[in-house]
């Protein structure tokens, strides 16, 4: 039985096993990682013109007072609205254990020290590609104009997007929508589609930047190669970890030498 097969409904006596991954069905998923892409296009938007708008304001304070506001509830808006999209497909429609049905069961599986380190390596040959073929001097992405708010945007960044998003973003793609496209596809294909939809959300955070959309599409593979494996989200929640961290450690050990 392959981990997207729903278990029969009399199965052999014994000992109880480790409850495997459920497929719910595909408009479903399709709706939760809809939710969160355009909770976070929305969430972006609102938060860009707010921001111009205050910009505008004389008093300095109240200007900063927004940017903190108006940045993090962009960033953690987001993903808790998608964390809630797979809670309610899964718990709330379907009546599931979150964690069992997500493959997120505990005892955590072995060698995710290992898929950590994965992530890191397979990050630093995409800088390699990226010092290889530079990105335009002009061109900005919205996360460093984030950054640029100060250590406050660069930690927030760092937990975001090193702890939450990993988990968010691995149980809506490799988690919900892998899982209902295997239930029609072959995993080539089901993955391909995964991945493409993946890359083509983090398009903006990049500028379309095509050396870096390559990175994250190859990230995306792997993830979707190793969630299939191993029959556990755990791995890629901490591949996806391991690969975001080493995108950071150059902007910390850079500030840590300022």
């Amino acid at each position: 039985m392959t981990p997207w097969e729903e278990p029969p409904a009399d199965g052999p006596t014994g000992p109880p096993e480790t409850p495997r991954p459920v497929a719910v069905k595909l408009s479903e998923a399709i709706g939760a990682v809809a939710l969160f892409a355009l909770t976070q296009l929305a969430l972006s938007f609102i938060t860009v013109g707010i921001v111009r708008v205050f910009g505008l304001a004389e008093d300095a304070a109240s200007r900063e007072l927004v940017i903190r506001i108006a940045l993090p509830t962009a960033l953690l808006g987001s993903q808790a609205i998608g964390w809630w999209a797979a809670w309610y497909v899964v718990r709330r429609r379907h009546g599931l254990p979150f964690p069992a049905a997500l493959g997120l069961s505990l005892p955590l599986p072995r060698g995710l020290p290992r898929a950590f380190l994965g992530g890191m390596l397979l990050q630093v040959a995409v800088l390699l590609i990226v010092v290889l073929l530079p990105p335009p001097p002009d061109m900005v992405s919205p996360l460093e104009r984030l950054l640029r708010q100060g250590p406050w945007a660069m930690w927030l960044v760092l937990v975001v997007a090193v702890v939450i998003a990993p988990f968010v973003e691995e149980v809506l793609f490799r988690g919900l929508l892998l899982g209902a496209l295997r239930r029609y596809w072959p995993f080539p294909l089901a993955a391909l589609a995964v991945t493409l939809l993946f890359t083509a959300l983090h398009a903006s955070q990049t500028r379309s930047y095509l050396p870096a959309l390559a990175g994250i599409f190859l990230c995306g593979w792997v993830l979707a190669t190793l969630r299939e494996r191993s029959g556990s989200l755990w791995p890629p929640v901490a591949l996806h970890m391991g690969f975001n961290a080493m995108a950071f450690l150059p902007i910390l050990l850079a500030a840590g030498l300022r």
